[in-house]
Order: structure tokens, then sequence, then C-alpha cells
């Protein structure tokens, strides 16, 4: 039949926490025991598996049956392990189960509980080796885990003086605290640190307790020395100099201090204090002043000559402290001082900051950048020099960068005083130039400032220009005011200097010299930057003359008057006729409303007539009277009474005397306008006959206006012919060596001939004549078949060459030789050995570089943009020469442009007489 089923637990079921607990299971027979937790009241659906030791199997003494056996072991029973435990029968060969169950918990659960604890304020007396053994009971289930704390937080690991074994009692809800002040103490009780509320928590599973008390560390005061020393020395080196007895530390803090000073004074520095003469100082003696506060006493010291010695006492309840100063007076004014309080350097240099440090002064000085302490390093060194007792600590700093500006202080403490000089540290930041300048608008004769904005360091080079040419400045005023007193001209102000002056001030401006464009160009090793702006001066107009084109005003006869006004803007000049009748202007009808033109004057045409010349800013106008001029004869009338014949004789010679005046006063004024001067011993200056020309009238068409000048004849046996440079459409050019013509100076003769005049000589300083030098010049000449027209066109050319004057972009005109040979007219010129422009460009396309900076400044070595650009800013300024004296290229081309042996650009056959182009018949046989 079946077995009783018997599974039988062994359990204490209320445990102590944290101890092991063993469950066991047995039961009769051969059946499966396994071990379930549950929670109260729950269903096998809440059992849990527990994972038991194997069974063991024995055979029981009494019935002789086998016994089965199964263990659960519990490490250390906390709160969690608390349940049903239950132990499942199985009797697997018949199919029957059976179970039993207890509960098992931990008996007295218990949050944790202070039943002892010290008084809240403990008061410790400051003695050299004291224990303060704390006793505090804390009870708890499970066992309380105790920490202790700072009132600030900070966690303490206490330890007392006893082993392990010793501190832990059987009872684990006794505990003690034990602080104990050895030297090799591993816990220290010190003054402020200690003097603080601790506080105990006691914590479990099921919560935790907290208590506090009070540690109330006496302590005597404490004062600040300098190096833990009891005497300090004091430099007085000014009025007002302190002496603090500061308190460190004391407990309680109620302090008070007392002053002493042996004031007899000691001239040798070697001097001690003398206990005996002691005086009390109370802050009322003469240049003494004593401050104090509750932690600190200051006594404030006058200067002096003499050495004294103050001592300061501060007391407590507790104990007292003191200190003694020695006041050592010294003869410098400032025991730190900056060398320069001001340092400017460029970028990427080197700077030094000096500090004047006192000889008495053996402390380090230290630096900062900023008000943060200076971090040395490779590019920041500091070093120490000495001179006459003084000792320089300078700070170098390599490769200053914009960075590094700011504020630097060097500083140092000493005899308790902090002393700092501050060194400021200016960077000048590289950069190229920027340059920018505005258009102006003024009046005529106004002054006013023409101002160019530079920026740029190195500190730029600044250059004027004015329509491409140089300015010249006449000197320095202060400002527009100062043009009052001034001459008209352009000035700069005093604080600059001609290569820096960015300000131009232009004084009682006139628009025929200070109009036009202005260029502002800064330089430095960077780069260059250039600004131009357009100066307008508008001036009211002006009527200048009235300029006849007739000789006479003879009726029948054509009549052209002209009026000729200036302004800025240019005036709109007409003519208008007084009306008889009304006496009023109107106007008269002409092509050209300047002009006043009859073809046949006729009665009609006479009368009054006004000029009007008219711009925005004004308008004036002149009167002119058209009448005939006077028919010179004889009188008609009777012979006089012999008594009026003197008053007739006199008033005639007076009459002639007077005309004379008149006559010469004005051909002295006619020539004061035309000369700038009288010239009344001599003649004046020869004629520049291309200003008579008509300017809307090529220079060309105008040739037989200008007279052939004997000054540039030239000997032909002194030109010795080599060989043929080349030939045009009726010409040739040859190379030839022209003795003497380095001193053949036909521009500068005519130049002179006023002052030979003056002296009535004749004599002619042929200096060529005795010069043997040979210098190559071209001669051009006509070729053998040339005509008439050809030796004209050659002639008009050599005339225009005398007269448009000598440059340094033109081919000049060296002489001429138009005697001896009939119909043969040499023209000499100056020799360019690197032949037309068009040529020496096409020879040097391998070396041309599309770069503006070379290697090399030879053209034979590299040819650049850069040279390009001044080929073409020469030809420019020939080619604006050339326009000032109404000359017009007819065939400007590059094979017209000839290079000399420096390479400086001409230009040639610019006085043709006829356009050649057209005919395209250029020969050339060499450069």
């Amino acid at each position: 039949g079946k077995p009783r089923p018997k599974p039988d637990i062994s359990i204490q079921t209320s445990v102590a926490y944290g101890k092991d607990v063993t469950l066991k299971c047995s039961a009769i027979g051969t059946v499966k025991l396994t071990w379930y937790k549950s929670k109260r009241n729950g269903t096998r659906n809440d059992w849990q598996l527990m994972n038991a030791g194997e069974a063991d199997h024995t055979f029981h003494r009494r019935t002789g049956l086998r016994e089965t056996k199964r263990f659960l072991v519990i490490k250390k029973f906390n709160v969690s392990d608390n349940g049903v435990y239950i132990c499942d029968l199985y009797r697997y060969y018949v199919n029957w189960r059976a179970h039993k169950e207890k509960y098992v918990g931990i008996k007295g659960f218990q949050k944790p509980n202070f039943t002892a604890f010290p008084k809240p304020l403990i008061t410790v007396q400051p003695v050299s080796r004291f224990s303060i053994h704390l006793d505090y009971r804390v009870e708890g289930i499970p066992s309380p885990s105790i920490t202790w704390y700072k009132i600030n937080g900070d966690k303490i690991k206490v330890l007392s003086n006893c082993d392990k074994s010793k501190c832990i009692n059987n009872d684990p809800n006794d505990h003690y605290l034990d602080i104990t002040r050895t030297v090799f103490g591993k816990y220290y009780l010190s003054y402020p640190s200690d003097n603080a509320t601790l506080k105990c928590v006691a914590s479990n599973s099921l919560g935790s307790a907290t208590k506090t008390f009070r540690l109330n560390m006496l302590a005597k005061p404490k004062i600040a020395k300098k190096n833990k020393e009891n005497l300090s020395f004091v430099h007085v080196y000014k009025e007002g100099q302190e002496l603090v007895c500061m308190v460190e530390e004391a407990n309680p803090n109620q302090i008070s201090f007392t002053w002493v000073a042996q004031l007899t004074g000691c001239t040798n520095a070697d001097c001690k204090p003398n206990n005996s003469n002691w005086q009390v100082v109370t802050g009322t003696e003469s240049g003494l002043e004593i401050i104090t506060t509750n932690s600190k006493s200051t006594l404030i010291l006058e200067k002096s000559e003499q050495h004294f010695f103050y001592r300061c006492t501060a007391r407590n309840t507790v104990g007292e402290d003191n200190h003694i100063w020695k006041v050592v007076p010294v003869t410098e004014s400032q025991p730190l001082k900056a060398v320069q309080s001001l340092v400017e350097v460029n970028e990427a240099e080197n700077a030094e900051l000096s500090c004047a440090v006192a000889k008495f002064i053996s402390n380090q000085v230290y630096w900062s950048f900023n008000n943060v302490a200076l971090q040395l390093g490779p590019r920041m060194k500091v070093d120490n020099s000495s001179s006459n007792g003084t000792v320089y600590n300078t700070l170098h700093i390599t490769n200053v960068n914009v960075t590094d500006a700011g504020k630097y202080q060097c500083f140092g403490e000493f005899d308790g005083i902090s002393e700092a000089a501050e060194i400021q540290l200016k960077v000048r930041e590289l950069n190229a130039p920027s340059v920018s300048l505005k258009n102006l608008t003024r009046k005529q004769s106004s002054s006013f400032l023409v101002r160019c904005n530079v920026s740029g360091h190195p500190k730029p080079r600044i250059t004027w220009k004015k329509d491409g040419e140089m300015l010249k400045v006449r000197g320095s005023v202060q400002g527009t005011d100062d043009c009052k007193s001034r001459l008209q001209g352009r000035y700069m102000l005093p604080n600059e200097d001609k290569n820096h002056a960015t300000v131009l001030v232009i004084c009682k401006a006139d628009y025929k010299k200070d109009l036009g464009q202005f260029s502002c160009t800064a330089h430095n090793r960077l780069g260059n930057d250039t600004a131009k702006a357009f100066v307008d001066i508008l001036a009211p107009p002006v009527i200048i003359a009235f300029v006849p084109q007739t000789k006479s005003i003879v009726l029948g006869q054509e009549f052209f008057l002209k009026c000729v006004a200036n302004g800025n803007p240019k005036p709109h000049v007409w003519w208008e006729k007084k009306d008889k009748k009304t006496s009023m202007f109107k106007r008269v009808k002409n092509e050209r409303s300047d002009e006043l033109h009859f073809d046949a004057l006729d009665d009609s045409n006479l009368g009054d007539y006004r000029c009007f010349a008219q711009n925005k800013e004004n308008t004036s106008l002149g009167d002119f009277k058209l009448a005939p001029s006077p028919v010179t004869g004889k009188s008609m009338g009777t012979p006089a009474p012999i008594s009026n014949k003197y008053p007739i004789v006199i008033g005639c010679v007076s009459f002639f005397i007077v005309a004379i005046v008149i006559i010469v006063a004005v051909v002295l004024y006619k020539r004061k306008k035309a000369y700038g001067g009288f010239y009344i011993l001599t003649l004046p200056p020869l004629t520049d006959y291309i200003k008579k020309l008509d300017p809307h009238t090529p220079l060309t068409e105008q040739t037989n206006k200008l007279p052939y000048d004997a000054e540039w004849e030239f000997p032909r046996n002194r030109l010795k012919f080599s060989r043929e440079l080349g030939c045009g459409a009726f010409g040739k050019v040859f190379l030839a060596d022209a003795m003497g013509i380095v001193a053949f100076d036909p521009r500068g003769s005519t130049k002179r001939r006023p002052s030979r005049r003056r002296f009535g000589g004749s004599i002619r300083r042929n200096h060529y004549v005795n010069n043997n030098k040979m210098t190559k010049v071209a001669v051009k000449t006509l070729k053998e078949d040339s005509g008439e027209t050809e030796y004209k066109d050659l002639l008009s050319e050599l005339k225009i060459l005398i007269h448009v004057g000598e440059h340094k972009n033109i081919v000049n005109l060296l002489g001429a030789c138009t005697k001896g040979r009939e119909s043969e007219l040499w023209v000499i010129i100056e020799f360019c050995s690197n032949g037309n422009l068009l040529q020496f460009l096409r020879n040097r396309r391998d070396i041309y570089e599309t770069e503006w900076k070379g290697v090399s400044k030879d053209p034979n070595f590299q040819l650049t943009m850069t040279d390009l650009v001044i080929a073409a800013y020469q030809v420019a300024r020939g080619m604006e020469f050339l326009a000032s004296r109404l000359c017009i290229h007819r065939d400007l081309a590059t094979r017209n442009i000839l290079v000399t042996e420096n390479y400086v650009i001409k230009i040639a056959d610019f006085g043709l007489a006829r356009d050649v182009g057209e005919e395209s018949q250029y020969v050339k046989t060499s450069n």
C-alpha cells in the first residue's frame, strides 16, 4: 500500500539579522524533495524554486526504511529573505505528492536610534597633548552603519588610539569616538579647521538617525609673521607707510592690541631692541596714527632718518602673541617703478619691459599680464642686471605678436607692503597701406584741406601728385586760418614732414592752378595703395579782353571782334547791342556767340555793345563802343593872333609830353602783363610761337608761322656718316658720328640771347668748336629723287622740332644743316640704339613673363608686365607733352617708338607734315 507522506521541516521561525540559516526537510522512503519560497497565503503559482543542496539518502534505524533529507542554506539572512519556505514531496512511481510549509523571518526590525550622545558643546583647552573620549550608543536592526561629518559636508575618517579588536565590543550597539592629539596621531585636532560642528549619521535598511555637537577649540591669538620670525624689517621710503599687526587665528576672537615702541632711535643699522626701554604708543604722538579693527591693528608711520623699534601684542582670554618691527629709513622714493610706462614695438620684433628695483629689496619680483600671473617660457624670459645700486628686472619677449599687447605689471611684496609698477605694451600690427581720398568742390580764393586717409604699418611714405605731376609745397601752416597771411599755394601741417604729409592745405585756391585730379600714394615695405580725387574750383566769369581780328574799323570792310572770358565752369559768352531808342540791350545773332562779326561794316552796325559772360557762379559784363577809326589830316583853321602864340605852343608841347608818357606807360604795362617784367634795358624773352597759334588748327598746318632759328645750324664737316639705318616714304635715316655736339646747345643759346643783347655783345660762345668728342647721332635727310614738296615737309618737321621743345620721352632735335650743299637738308636727332619698340618686343618674346615682379630688372634677361606698363606710361607722358604743344601725331605705332640704350622710350616722327601712314611704304634695313 501507499506509505504515509511525512515531510518534516526543521527550522527557527525567527532568525537573527545577518546570520547564516539552514533549513532541513526529511521524509521516509525513496522520494523527491524540492524547496520553494512563497509569500504568505500564496498559491502554487506563487512558488519560487530555491537552489538547495543535493538530497541525502540514509536508512532509518528504527524502521529499517530508507530516509531522504535535503538542506537549504541561506547566507547572511536579511530582510529580503523573509517569507514562506515550502518543502515539496513527490513519490514518482505511484505519482503521489505532498508538501509542508513554514514562515521564516528576522526577529525585531528597528530603525537606528541614538540612546546616548555627547553634550551639544564641548570646549577643548589648548594643551600640547590631550585626548577626547566621546561615548554614544545607537540601536537598530539591522545593525546601523556609522559615518561622521563636519557641518560643511566633508566626511571625517575618525581613527582612535586603540586597535580594531578593542574598538568592537561584543554588543554591536555600543560605539565610541576617540580623538587623540599626538605627534604621530592619524587624526589631528587643529584650530581653526576642527573648531566646527560634527555630525554623526547612523543608517540601516530601515532608515537613518542624526546627532550633532559643537567642538569649541580655544586658541590664543596668532599674528601673521614674515618667514615665521618675530622680527621684521620695514624700509620707510615715503610718508604714511603702515605696520600691520594681523591676527590669523584666535578663539575667542575678542582681541585687544597694544603697541609699544623704542623711539629714542639709533643710527646704527645693526642695533637691537632693549627690553627695558619699551614705551606704550597710543597714537597721539606726533606723526603716528593707530587704526584698530577686530582682527587687525595698523600703525601709520612718518618718514624718518633714524632707526626705530615697534612691537605689537595681541591678547584674548586664552593667551597672547607679539611681533617686533625694525624701521629702517631709506633714500629711495619708490622701491619698484617702471623704466618706461609705455613700450611700442612692431609686430615680429622683440620687446623689453624693465622695472627698476631698489637695492634694499631682496624678494623676487614677479610679472603679470592683464592681471594674470605670467607664465614664462621660450618666448618670455626674465633676467636681472644692476647699475649704481639699482637692480633692473627685465622681461624679454621675442617675436612679439598682437596677442602680446596689453598691461604688464612687475610686482612684489616686501616689508608687508605690496608694490607694483605698470607697463603698457602696444604692438603695431604690420599691414599694407590703405588709402582713401574724397572729391571736393570749393570756391575760388577759398582755403581748404585735402585730406588723405591713410592706414598701414610701418608708417607709409606719402606721395602727392596733381594731374600726374609731383606736387610742390611752399611750407607749413597751422591751418586754413593762417592762409590769410600767406601767398597762394599749397602747404602742409607743421606736425607732418613732406614724406608723410596726409593733409594738404590749399591757400587761396586758384582754379587755373588747383583744379584737377589729385592722387595720394602710400607706400611701405608690405605694398602700396593709391587713391585719386577730383578737386573742382568754382570761379565766377571774368572778361579778360576784347581781341580784334582786324587792324582797323573801316566802313565797308569786314569786322571781327572776340570776347574772351575765363571762369569755372567755362562761362557762356554772348554779345548784346544797345537800342538807341529804348536804351535796352538786345542779343546779337552770330554763328559763334562770343564773336562780333560783320562781313561789311555799315552805319547800322555802329553803336554800343555789351559782352556777357555767365556761369552758375555769377555773370560778368564788358562794354565796347563800335565806331570807325579816326582819319588823320591837316587842320584848316586860320592862324591865331600873336598874343595867343605862346599858350598854343605850350599846350602843344604839354600834349606831346603827356602822349609820350601815356604811350610808354602802355608799352610797359603790356610788357609786364605779357612777360612778367618791364625789360627796359633788354629785349623781352623770345616769343613762344606755338602759344600764338590757333589751338583749333593742327600744328602741321601752321608751320608757315614758325620761323627757323639759325642757332640750330651745325657744321656739316663735323658729321661723319657710318651706315644707313632705314628709309621711309620720302626720306632716309643714317647713323653718324657728330664731333663736339655734346657741347652744342642751341636751345640754351636761345634762352641766353636776351642777356647777350643786354650788354650789346654779339659774342657766340661756340664751345663745341674746341670739343672733339664723338657722339652717335641719327641724321634724317631726303632721298635723291625727292622734290620740292618733300623738302618743304622736312623743313616743316625741322621747325616743329625746334619750337615744340625738349622732353625725355620724345626724340629730341640736336641740330640741323641747312646751308652749303644745294637742296640738301640734314636734321640731326637723338640716336636710339635699341631700335623701334616693335622689334624690341618681338626679340624678347621668349623671356616674357606674365608677372608683375621679376627676378631681374634687365630687359635682356626677363621682361615682365611691369616693364610693359612702364613703357606705356612713358609713351603716355610723351603724347601728353606733344598735345600740350598742339602737336598731333598722325601715325603713332610701335614702329615709330624708339628705345634708347638705357631703355628710355621716345616717340619719333611726330613732326611729319603729311600722313605717310596712308602710303604704308616702309623699308627697314636695320635698327
